[in-house]
């Protein structure tokens, strides 16, 4: 048994921290805004609710808020963040090797974009080149694209988003000719590279019924 503080009335004790009968007795705890808060949160915390601490975090409310910030070394535009060095902007620029990671999946970029980044990256400006093919297939290969209108000639899909793979049925990289040429998807593509005398019946077939 226990005697309330505030109101002297004998009560139970459920456990012997307990000093009030009732949430009535209890003191009450106010923030500013006028929201109820905790003991602990009064005494040991801000003395403020959650919904105004919240308010000091962010926006105008916070006394850092756009001050103290960095600047880009490049252009000099203020930044939002204390460890960034560079804008977005001039991040990107410093990235040209690295354009296809995971920020830029989706995005088209212009033949002039692609040309100029194979020329930095120490290539020859054709987008795409390598040494095992010659350099006409990379201009005749979107001609085939069109002539098979952007279906995949072995599972006669169309492909919308992504471009075509262009296979050489004779597997030879330096006979460019039309007639050796044909469009794949990846995934077809890909099944060409097992079982080879196969797939060079197959699709010489596909091209005497066309």
């Amino acid at each position: 048994m226990k005697k309330c503080i505030t109101c002297q009335k004998i009560f139970m004790v459920k456990h012997g921290l307990q000093k009030y009968c009732s949430n009535k007795c209890r003191p009450h705890y106010y923030c500013k805004c006028g929201n109820e808060i905790s003991y602990s949160t009064y005494y040991y915390g801000k003395q403020q609710c959650q919904f105004c601490y919240f308010q000091t975090l962010k926006g105008i409310g916070n006394p850092m808020f756009n001050k103290g910030f960095p600047h880009c070394q490049k252009c000099q535009k203020q930044l939002n963040n204390y460890q960034a060095k560079l804008c977005r902007k001039c991040w990107e620029k410093t990235q040209l090797g690295n354009t296809w990671g995971k920020g830029n999946k989706g995005k088209k970029r212009s033949e002039e974009f692609k040309s100029n980044l194979s020329l930095k990256t120490g290539g020859n400006g054709i987008p795409h080149f390598d040494d095992v093919h010659p350099k006409e297939f990379y201009y005749i290969r979107e001609e085939i694209r069109i002539r098979d209108n952007h279906i995949c000639q072995k599972c006669y899909k169309k492909q919308i988003k992504e471009k075509l793979s262009v296979h050489h049925i004779d597997y030879n990289k330096f006979n460019n000719d039309k007639n050796n040429l044909i469009s794949l998807c990846r995934k077809c593509h890909r099944k060409t590279g097992y079982n080879r005398d196969y797939w060079y019946a197959y699709f010489m077939y596909v091209m005497e019924i066309r």
